[in-house]
């Protein structure tokens, strides 16, 4: 199933591929409601300035700038999701294209 999602994926412009995955995680949010646990296992599990995670492996800036992928990206194991930004006035993002495959790297470029 994962080969043939990510040959779709992988054909699509980068920004339309995010926008997807946005979807799903959106709808993956939705549907669980956070109450959907990823498996623990109890040796991942860190403490951080007192505050336990059930994972070390957090999702960073960036990702998720407006909220809305917090339950979703939970549901998948993250143990700590970075929001947003605070600014005084709705700033316009970079003109496209942002987002540049590095297919030999197995990277992703986000300027």
């Amino acid at each position: 199933m994962w080969t043939l999602l990510r040959w779709f994926l992988f054909r699509m412009d980068p920004e339309a591929a995010h926008a997807v995955g946005v979807i799903f995680l959106r709808l993956r949010g939705f549907f669980t409601k956070g109450h959907s646990k990823p498996v623990r296992n109890l040796h991942r599990q860190i403490e951080l300035a007192g505050i336990r995670l059930d994972s070390p492996l957090g999702v960073a800036a960036g990702f998720d700038k407006d909220g809305k992928l917090v339950l979703g990206l939970h549901s998948l194991g993250f143990g700590f999701v970075e929001v947003g930004t605070v600014t005084p006035l709705p700033q316009y993002g970079n003109p496209r294209p942002r987002l540049f495959r590095v297919p030999e790297a197995r990277a992703l470029i986000n300027r």
